[in-house]
């Protein structure tokens, strides 16, 4: 084999290690870049919900339940179709994450180790190592999951009773007590797109700049090289 087969066939080769390794960075990039951008998601849900939660244990629960109304307005974990009852904060929280569930946006729910509703109880796998973690200290906990077929990103961060408020109902805490957590499932079929289009996008860039170089340091080399030596034999 002449050197002008050998020279071409080391190009590709070069060629075909740098495209695959700067795929490799790139996809590494990009789940690190989706990771981020899921977290920051998740945390800006979760502080509305926070937010939100206690905006009706104030004004809502503890008013109720210290007005003279109270006696006649329940707060109850079953609330659906009684007149005269109004859910309990957690049990709000649950059925807006559903009805947020619905649109496909995500699913919330709070979780607890002795919750006084039993349906906001751990039910799986990651809700169980979650609320370990978080009772253990742990602020958050993330990973994701297949639920239902569908790649999911998960985070629970801990409930704290952030105020007076929250013990009219969990009354053996005291604030700042940890409560349980708050779970967020986020469907990521969205994310994932956007990441392997960027990623296709950005790969074919760049490989088509790396076959650009090559065939330039190819086409420079044989003129000036090759063929002058082809020549002088």
């Amino acid at each position: 084999m002449t050197i002008g087969p050998k020279f071409t066939i080391s190009i590709l080769a070069v060629s075909l290690l740098v495209v695959m390794i700067g795929l490799v960075v790139l996809y590494q990039q990009e789940e690190s870049k989706m990771g981020t951008m899921l977290t920051g998601r998740a945390n800006v849900i979760s502080t509305q919900i926070m937010i939100t939660r206690a905006y009706i244990t104030q004004n809502y629960v503890n008013k109720i339940k210290k007005s003279k109304a109270g006696g006649e307005i329940q707060v109850v974990k079953d609330h659906m179709g009684l007149p005269d009852a109004i859910p309990l904060p957690a049990t709000a929280v649950r059925e807006m994450g559903e009805e947020a569930f619905k649109t496909g946006s995500y699913n919330a729910r709070l979780v607890s180790q002795n919750p006084l509703n039993p349906t906001n109880a751990p039910k799986d796998n990651f809700e169980n190592e979650a609320l370990r973690a978080i009772m253990s200290g742990a602020d958050s906990y993330t990973r994701r999951d297949d639920v239902n077929g569908v790649e999911t990103f998960r985070r629970a961060v801990a409930d704290k009773a952030t105020t007076v408020a929250c013990l009219s109902c969990h009354t053996n805490n005291k604030v700042g007590d940890t409560l349980g957590m708050l779970t967020l499932s986020i469907p990521m079929g969205e994310a994932i797109a956007l990441s392997n289009r960027s990623m296709w996008q950005t790969g074919g860039l760049m490989a088509g700049i790396v076959v650009i170089i090559m065939s330039v340091t190819y086409f420079l080399l044989r003129n000036i090289v090759l063929k002058p030596l082809a020549r002088m034999s």
